[in-house]
């Protein structure tokens, strides 16, 4: 793990704002508690892309945090687990706590399962795919000029995998009643979803989702043509698979190390916050990487109302601070916003400003807070806010 620093930056004061909430906001450290791996390092060890910023942010800011929090507790619970980067991050460092790794998404969460029981089955499922939409643009050449013929074969790529995609839902569901109710539809568990999953995700353009969402008429196609990145017009010319193209053309020795990650570790399909409040307790290391604040377009219908201020504190209230009173140590993460700042801060969290991908930053840090000392990992006191004691004793240790 990397030297540890935390470094002081001090806010301007709000104007007209001399109120205690606007006095927290005064003085906000920016945490530099990086890996010792890159972000190329931890990108290599997930079986998926998705737009986002966890690979960097643990190899640039909170890597030695994370390896801190999980190294003194008993149990680590990623409750909102997307590629899984957390847990994958720690047990390739050679962590061996028990583990728990949530994911609501039904397809995200059947793709985790299969890699980890059935690598081989889904590795031939990923050969197969590639071979299908390799065949299906194989007359175009980087280069070429994007003309009708490359926007057809796109076209088709998108299409097929749609159609494939389809025949992979569970039958007999009302889809009309998922829709109304923002509820995701049931999947097929085979390897063979798992592994058209890894195509579908590693063809999006910047990696955007792929989900389960329900339409009055049935799945809805997350993967258009103008987001297949398999064929893309780049500048007027042809660009052959523009992402997802070296995980795809050697998927087995990936998977098979995705594999080896996940054995004996707890794979769960559950409402994350629901989760958190039943099992989250003393010993336990919660990491938060809910739907970020105001950016709904990588989310299901279901999670993306947790992107509204108000929906998300009030969640933090109900199912987090119950566990927080119970002992459980708790990292989130999170776009900034300082009134989010401010809420945490009164609840007892420490709360640090980190660097952000920079395709998704638009000007604004990301929000670090945890509820423990990150060198030490005692708990802080819940509703007791962190002074700079604490964070003095942090840079001293560091």
């Amino acid at each position: 793990m990397s030297e540890n620093t935390i470094q002081f930056e001090k806010e301007k004061e709000r104007k007209g704002n001399k109120t205690s909430k606007g006095s927290l906001l005064k003085e906000t450290p920016r945490i530099c508690m990086p890996s010792d791996k890159s972000n190329m390092d931890i990108t290599d060890l997930l079986p998926f892309n998705l737009l986002g910023n966890k690979a960097e942010l643990l190899a640039d800011s909170i890597g030695g945090l994370v390896e801190n929090g999980a190294n003194t507790s008993d149990r680590i619970i990623d409750a909102f687990g997307g590629t899984g980067a957390y847990i994958h991050y720690l047990k390739d460092i050679g962590s061996d706590k028990p583990m728990i790794l949530n994911e609501f998404e039904p397809v995200r969460y059947i793709t985790h399962k299969q890699v980890r029981d059935n690598p081989l089955s889904v590795s031939f499922a990923v050969e197969y795919y590639h071979g299908k939409i390799s065949d299906m643009v194989k007359h175009l050449k980087n280069g070429d000029r994007f003309d009708s013929v490359a926007e057809e074969a796109r076209r088709k790529v998108a299409d097929y995998l749609y159609e494939e995609d389809k025949g992979l839902v569970q039958p007999w569901q009302n889809f009309s009643e998922l829709s109304k109710l923002k509820t995701p539809a049931k999947r097929k568990n085979t390897p063979e979803l798992a592994g058209l999953y890894i195509t579908m995700q590693n063809q999006m353009l910047n990696y955007r989702s792929i989900n389960s969402d329900a339409t009055e008429k049935g799945l809805k196609q997350d993967m258009t043509p103008g987001r297949n990145a398999t064929a893309v017009n780049e500048n007027g010319k042809v660009r052959l698979f523009r992402t997802g193209g070296r995980i795809l053309r050697n998927p087995r020795e990936r998977i098979f190390s995705v594999s080896k990650r996940l054995r004996n570790v707890g794979i769960t399909n559950e409402d994350a916050w629901k989760l958190i409040d039943e099992i989250a307790g003393e010993g336990d290391f919660v990491l938060v990487d809910s739907s970020y604040l105001e950016a709904t377009e990588n989310y299901n219908q279901f999670t993306k109302e947790d992107s509204d201020p108000g929906v998300y504190i009030e969640k933090v209230r109900k199912y987090i601070l119950p566990a927080y009173e119970r002992g459980a140590k708790f990292l989130i993460t999170n776009n900034w916003d300082e009134e989010i700042v401010t809420e945490f801060r009164q609840m007892g969290f420490a709360v640090f400003k980190a660097e952000r991908a920079k395709i998704q930053s638009k000007g604004k840090p990301e929000l670090i807070a945890i509820n423990f000392n990150p060198i030490a990992g005692i708990l802080n006191p819940i509703g007791k806010l962190p002074d700079i004691d604490f964070y003095a004793g942090i840079r001293k240790a560091a």
